[in-house]
């Protein structure tokens, strides 16, 4: 027996030192059997003749030779058959894509060895066998059909255009059903067809020849055809080339073999990927048709203040909004979310300026609360906005200025509300002496004003109580401005408005509130009251008073209209003397400008 092309590394230890020692504890490698051999003698000839039956035994015999080729002993007999195992793959290889090819074109059986054998290839020569194929169905289906796809000459022929797609599918799906159904050729060609329909939309999009009937129409159809046949994960038909060192062809192969081409290098005619959703991306530059299609519902709604707390009106709106938002995150495009946003604000604002408020005095709590919903709800759909659409510093302006107004509307309520509430802060009772009368009734809807405060849910509560106190100081400051007061007057309604703090803060205290009265306008009405309590009769010691605590909330001007005319000449005196000795360099006082008659 001649020698061996590998030997042990024991032989290569003894040759090289000489000595016949007993060689390390290594397993001894292992002659090829008889089907190994027999698989290389018959190999070049199998896949000469194409004996797809034969090569499908051969190649699974040499499976096991090729992955551990170092634990054998390759006969020299052989060794030149094992070093044209990979020449011979490679020839294999192509003559599989030559018939398959062939079987396709010609719409011919194909033997099913074919198919097995192009399985039994090694990794990368099965993909490039599944690749080819598909590259070229691919390739031949454009050029039969491109032409036909592009003769699209409006949006209303999409439907008609989709149809044909399915049938070309069809069409491929029949042909090439004798192939692995994992080769998802018929997918392929249907996602490159896709997109050449996709760029004739795009055009079609550019020129605006269509109506909202035709888009929506259009948009749709994409839509669906895209869940229906486009969704899932997409199967890539080419693969990263990869060296492999056993499947390269050795230096001693025959020139011809050297020189064979590699026929699976199949080139796609068309390069671009076509994404799960990228027929119905043609349609994403005129989205905002479908937007303000979706919330068209708006323009009928209005928002309802009622009670103490969010009115479902508003929660309607909402509900509107985040349904239309959950259709667009199918798109997933930075211009969509604009889009969204844009007529969102617009309609938002619309619909909060157009709806009504009034009685505050039932509805008070209901408006805040839904100014303070909207607001806080639209933050976060900006918050979301940019989170799904890949967006930076969004705003809606037209929505917060709509809300700003509406505050504005619902403290204007207030005011007249609780003006029409101190309605018996006029000279007549005064007058009569009668303010106690009317005290328990209003202390009592005021305690419940505060009560229904301290509910609020989404509201800042000590904030809103702070300026619902200013707003009651401010009413009551108005009712008493107008009235010619005296000092039993001043008196009277200064004993009116201490029993009123003392309700006000035990109210307060009781809800949880912490103590908010001072300062406010109800300090100021108490300060204007206390400056009537010296009689006009006494001009000095009057200007005196007024110059110690109006601590320049109001004018003197102001004071001089609420006296009686014949007292006014001695009051501008003896304030313009007071004045004069407040402007000079020994006193500290603020100075007072004279007050002409």
């Amino acid at each position: 027996m001649g020698e061996h092309v590998h030997g042990t590394e024991e032989e290569k230890e003894r040759k090289e030192t000489g000595c016949p020692g007993e060689a390390s504890p290594r397993p001894e490698s292992e002659e090829i059997n008889k089907e190994h051999k027999k698989a290389l003698s018959n190999f070049r000839d199998q896949v000469r003749y194409k004996d797809y039956k034969g090569l499908v035994k051969t190649l699974q015999s040499l499976e096991t030779l090729m992955k551990k080729s170092h634990q054998f002993v390759i006969p020299d007999k052989y060794a030149v058959k094992f070093n044209m195992v990979q020449e011979n793959i490679l020839l294999l290889k192509n003559i599989i894509i030559s018939d398959i090819k062939c079987s396709i074109a010609n719409d011919k059986a194909l033997d099913k060895s074919i198919v097995v054998l192009s399985t039994l290839l090694s990794e990368k020569y099965a993909a490039d066998v599944r690749n080819s194929i598909v590259t070229w169905v691919t390739n031949f289906t454009l050029a039969e059909e491109t032409k036909n796809i592009e003769q699209l000459a409006s949006l209303s022929g999409i439907e008609a255009a989709l149809d044909k797609l399915l049938r070309i599918k069809d069409s491929v799906g029949i042909k090439t059903a004798h192939l692995p159904i994992w080769w998802n050729i018929s997918k392929v060609v249907l996602s490159n067809m896709t997109t050449v329909v996709k760029n004739r939309v795009e055009r079609l999009v550019e020129k605006n020849a269509y109506t909202d009937t035709e888009y929506l129409h259009s948009l749709a159809l994409c839509i669906d055809f895209e869940k229906t046949y486009l969704s899932g994960k997409r199967q890539k038909h080419t693969s990263p080339q990869q060296e492999i060192s056993a499947l390269q062809l050795s230096t001693s192969s025959p020139t011809h073999l050297q020189l064979l081409e590699d026929i699976s290098q199949e080139q796609p005619l068309f390069r671009e990927e076509t994404s799960q959703n990228g027929l119905s991306a043609a349609l994403v530059p005129r989205i905002d048709i479908y937007v303000a299609s979706e919330l068209s519902g708006l323009a009928e709604m209005r928002i309802v203040f009622e009670g103490n707390g969010v009115h479902p009106s508003v929660y309607e709106v909402y509900t509107l909004l985040t349904q239309t938002l959950s259709k667009l995150i199918y798109f997933k495009y930075p211009e969509v979310g604009q889009a969204f946003l844009q007529l969102v604000d617009a309609s938002v604002s619309r619909t909060i300026r157009k709806s009504t408020f009034s009685n505050s005095s039932k509805h008070f709590v209901s408006g805040l609360e839904t100014v303070e919903y909207i607001h806080t709800t639209t933050l976060q759909m900006l918050q979301r906005l940019e989170q799904i659409f890949f967006l930076t510093d969004l705003d809606a302006p037209k929505t917060f200025d709509a809300l700003g107004d509406l505050s504005n509307r619902i403290f204007a309520s207030l005011s007249v509300s609780l003006e029409k509430r101190l309605f018996f802060l006029n000279r007549a009772v005064i007058h009569e002496q009668r303010l106690e009368q009317f005290g328990g009734e209003v202390f009592t809807r005021l305690t419940n004003d505060i009560s229904a405060i301290s509910l609020l849910v989404f509201s800042n509560k000590q904030e809103v109580l702070e300026e619902w106190l200013n707003v009651l100081g401010q009413a009551i400051f108005n009712g008493v401005v107008p009235l010619k007061l005296q000092i039993h007057h001043a008196a009277d309604i200064l004993s009116f408005m201490t029993a009123l703090e003392v309700s006000l803060r035990q109210a307060i205290s009781e809800s949880g509130f912490a103590p908010c009265l001072h300062p406010s306008m109800i300090d100021s009405v108490k300060i204007y009251l206390k400056v009537f309590l010296v009689s006009s009769t006494n001009p000095k010691d009057f200007a005196e008073n007024y110059q110690t605590i109006s601590n320049g909330l109001f004018t003197f001007h102001q004071i001089l209209a609420k006296t009686p005319k014949k007292h006014r000449k001695p009051l501008i005196d003896a304030f313009n003397a007071l004045s004069a000795q407040s402007d000079t360099p020994h006193t500290s006082h603020t100075t007072s400008q004279p007050v002409h008659q």
